[in-house]
């Protein structure tokens, strides 16, 4: 490194600590500093082909994600294709279910689908009739038109855990998947506080929708299927943008850590995520992501990594 990167280094560092930030942030942002100087001066340019992880499996770690290659940053790792996507479950805001287009705030200023008479972007939205988004769910939707009229109770946190369950005759193969992600409902059971959080999701969509259905639509629409629906959805769900999350099958096997050495992106119309390298490893490195803000501290980061994700963080910065 050259000796005026060197004192520019010194400086952040000094001048941070001192009048800025904690020791731990500090140390953080100068670390962040180095490997993007590093990239920036040593790095050839972004290399993308693709060098897909081998999926990996421990006791403790469960199913993980190994680089087969060295890695160095902006190498494209792999592009994965949602299993499903849909509006977040936590601080959910309206959006139009055909386009995920952001709606105005005062529902009644908007347009509403011909059939469900949820509110949308543009009757002519092209998403209200794509059976990959608002079209498999409308139908089911319009059984709770009544209870629309009456109540206007439209609970948008229930619209991915709808559009999971219906993947049992949309899409077998998918749903099947969907089974193979980590619910974690050995800590989610009657009693528990995130339980009662999810059972007003869970009624709402089976008394609204579920219950009037027939009963050969669906296979299991059962309360105890919604909530380990819910649980995959809490456990492995990434958000895309402002309002929207998907489950992915392989991207949800990266493993946390406050250091990660990868970075992701949404192509934008089809929500594929791209994995990329941030920093060199080598051959046989666990590919590790952050579950958390970079931004808190370690007590912060560590109770929510245990109380959301149900483990305790045991990474070089923690």
């Amino acid at each position: 490194m050259k000796m005026s990167e060197c004192w520019f280094g010194f400086f952040f560092f000094f001048f941070f600590n001192r009048y800025i930030l904690s020791s731990e942030l500090v140390v953080y942002f100068y670390m962040i500093f180095r490997r993007k100087l590093q990239f920036k001066v040593n790095s050839p340019k972004p290399n993308f082909h693709f060098s897909p992880p081998q999926i990996m499996s421990s006791p403790l770690l469960g199913r993980y994600l190994q680089s087969t290659t060295d890695l160095h940053p902006g190498d494209l790792i792999l592009r994965d294709t949602p299993l499903i996507v849909g509006p977040k479950m936590t601080m959910a805001e309206p959006i139009c279910l055909g386009c995920h287009k952001g709606l105005n705030p005062n529902l009644a200023e908007n347009p509403r689908c011909p059939r469900c008479l949820w509110p949308v972007c543009s009757t002519r939205c092209s998403g209200l009739t794509d059976a990959h988004t608002h079209a498999p769910e409308c139908a089911i939707l319009q059984l709770g038109i009544e209870a629309l009229l009456t109540f206007n109770d439209l609970k948008y946190e229930a619209i991915l855990p709808l559009r999971c369950l219906i993947l049992q005759r949309r899409s077998p193969k998918k749903y099947t998947e969907l089974k193979h992600l980590e619910s974690h409902m050995d800590k989610r059971g009657p009693g528990t506080e995130i339980y009662e959080d999810i059972n007003s999701i869970v009624k709402y969509l089976r008394s609204n929708f579920l219950e009037k259905l027939p009963a050969n639509v669906l296979d299991d629409t059962s309360s105890e299927v919604l909530h380990w629906i819910c649980g995959v959805i809490d456990v492995n769900g990434l958000d895309i943008g402002r309002y929207t999350q998907g489950l992915f099958s392989i991207m949800c096997l990266m493993e946390h850590s406050c250091l990660p050495n990868v970075k992701y992106t949404f192509e934008p119309e089809t929500n594929v995520a791209c994995l990329i390298a941030s920093v060199d490893s080598p051959k046989g490195s666990h590919i590790s992501t952050m579950y958390t803000n970079a931004l808190w501290g370690t007590q912060p980061r560590r109770e929510h990594l245990a109380i959301t994700k149900y483990f305790n963080c045991s990474c070089e910065r923690c």
